[in-house]
């Protein structure tokens, strides 16, 4: 390597490394406290300097606050308290990596404060403290689907307490490690207020909702903090497909073998009636007894030759029985299967003689010729 080499190298880590470590010291200065409450990153300019803020701790003014702050080894710095007038209230000289309590807020109202980490005439961190002014309560869902509407709903109410500035508006905060979306809270007639958003402006994935009240002064370059509500979660999920259910009433086909109450052997749930008759042919007769069947009524045949299932009115029947009546013809089943109308068919018995159903003249032309022949038959044998 030639010295013309050498020299360029030597000059450029010379230049290159001041630079490399007063970025490293200037990163490694950190301020936390506790408690704390995380919040999405969000970039403040306080004094031409812009800080990078990830938290915020709010707190009464009777309460103790524990800072933390971080420094390069051996680095020495300021740590200073301010009021929402950036008015100092107290500071301490600290070196390294060390603790600062807060107990002290001087008139005590109620805005936003701040821890600043000073070296070297230069701020290096930032850390805000709220004194609330104002009750949060907020009500909003845990789960919403990505096509439906979000409605945030926040109810304020004041503390007794002395405020740096007034009411200006209430914020909806919705944020997650990607995201975080701002909306300016309406209010309502009834003293509450209420934002609505499309989910599907979101999204899909868990959120921490808060609410924040803001005043109308502005403290170190923002809108003056006057409360930060505790944070929610929130849900945004997929549109869910319905699951449909189909109810099918089936009824079992009967085969071949199968008797008339549709079992093949076993048990049925729906055994047949104690007639074991088919319950459903039984309805239907019973249906049509109804519609067809009047007290009294008897099917009489009009014809020798008509079919017995022919009915007729109860007046018609009168009037063919009668009509049988007198022309002593004989007694036709009637259609309900029970009831006979008998013929006149009386006759005067004779002393001697026995009357049959089947008597008549037929019956004793027979006997005559049994009688002959049995006479030329003896003759014969004789």
């Amino acid at each position: 390597m030639t010295k013309r080499t050498a020299v360029i190298l030597l000059t450029a880590c010379l230049l290159i490394g001041p630079l490399t470590l007063s970025t490293l010291a200037t990163t490694e200065y950190e301020l936390s406290a506790e408690p704390s409450i995380d919040t999405p990153d969000r970039t403040v300019t306080y004094d031409g300097n812009e800080f990078t803020l990830t938290g915020i701790t709010q707190t009464a003014t009777d309460a103790t606050v524990e800072i933390t702050a971080l420094a390069p080894s051996e680095e020495s710095y300021y740590l200073q308290f301010r009021n929402p007038e950036n008015a100092v209230i107290e500071r301490v000289f600290r070196t390294g990596q060390s603790s600062y309590s807060i107990d002290f807020y001087g008139e005590g109202q109620a805005g936003t404060y701040a821890v600043l980490l000073r070296q070297d005439g230069e701020f290096r961190a930032i850390h805000p403290i709220i004194v609330p002014g104002y009750d949060v309560s907020v009500s909003a869902p845990e789960t919403v689907e990505s096509d439906e509407e979000l409605t945030v709903t926040a109810a304020i109410s004041e503390r007794s307490v002395d405020r740096h500035s007034d009411l200006s508006n209430v914020e909806l905060v919705l944020y997650n490690e990607e995201h975080d979306i701002r909306e300016e809270m309406e209010l309502n007639q009834s003293g509450s207020y209420t934002q609505t958003i499309a989910a599907d402006q979101l999204e899909r994935g868990t959120y921490d909702v808060s609410v924040v009240v803001r005043g109308d002064a502005e403290v170190r370059g923002q809108d003056e903090i006057l409360s930060v509500s505790g944070q929610q979660s929130l849900t945004v999920t997929e549109v869910s497909t319905p699951t449909e259910t189909q109810t099918s009433t089936s009824t079992p086909e009967t085969s071949p073998d199968e008797g008339s109450d549709g079992a093949s052997g076993g048990e049925d749930d729906n055994p047949p009636n104690a007639g074991g008759g088919n319950s459903q042919t039984e309805s239907q007769t019973e249906s049509t007894a109804e519609v067809t069947a009047t007290p009294m009524q008897t099917a009489v045949p009009t014809t020798m030759d008509a079919p017995p299932t022919q009915t007729t009115t109860v007046r018609e029947a009168q009037s063919v029985t009668e009509e049988i009546t007198q022309t002593d013809e004989l007694t036709e089943e009637s259609a309900t299967g029970g009831s006979v109308l008998e013929p006149n068919t009386a006759q005067t018995e004779t002393p001697g003689e026995s009357t049959t159903a089947g008597s008549g003249p037929g019956f004793t032309h027979l006997l005559t010729i049994v009688a002959i022949v049995s006479t030329i038959l003896y003759t014969r044998i004789g």
